[in-house]
């Protein structure tokens, strides 16, 4: 079991503050005792802890970032295919560093449109996807919600958590 949590704002203000996914974070310890993590700019920010089952190295640490550094990636749960999709996707050239199911989902995401991505998945998961460049988030969770996420809205955009208790 892992934890996400995210913000994002229309535009910068003191609610998107890493602060509060800090705080986030805290009440989602138990979640994932091994490692966590968090990375903002002015608009989003997104965390992570971390429970090590697949890949145990740091290179599996969250939010993990693609290799030209234009996406982020924050992802609880497991891809029951992924390795049907790294073989693929190491096709077209792409060089893994870890052995988690979480690099793969990155790349995939870059590669395919989620429309097109999603219903191939065969897993139980729920994570944020975000591409810095058009400053858009893709938030998402397998069609069963076994791994939860809440989504919140108001006028000053959106917050998101694996749990909904803090």
């Amino acid at each position: 079991m892992c934890g996400i949590v995210g913000i994002l704002q229309h535009q910068a203000s003191n609610f998107n503050n890493p602060k509060f996914i800090e705080w986030g974070l805290q009440t989602m310890k138990h979640r994932g005792p091994d490692s966590n993590g968090i990375w903002g700019n002015d608009v989003y920010h997104t965390g992570f802890v971390r429970l090590a089952i697949r890949d145990l190295s740091a290179h599996g640490n969250q939010p993990m970032h693609s290799q030209c550094g234009r996406y982020v990636l924050s992802f609880n749960g497991e891809l029951y295919n992924s390795n049907d999709f790294k073989i693929e996707l190491q096709k077209d050239g792409i060089t893994f560093q870890s052995t988690t199911d979480t690099e793969v989902l990155l790349y995939a995401l870059m590669k395919w449109q989620p429309q097109q991505l999603l219903p191939k998945i065969n897993g139980m998961f729920a994570f944020a996807f975000y591409d810095k460049q058009e400053q858009q988030l893709i938030i998402a969770r397998d069609r069963v919600g076994i791994k939860p996420l809440y989504i919140g809205w108001g006028s000053d955009g959106l917050i998101y958590s694996s749990q909904y208790d803090h």
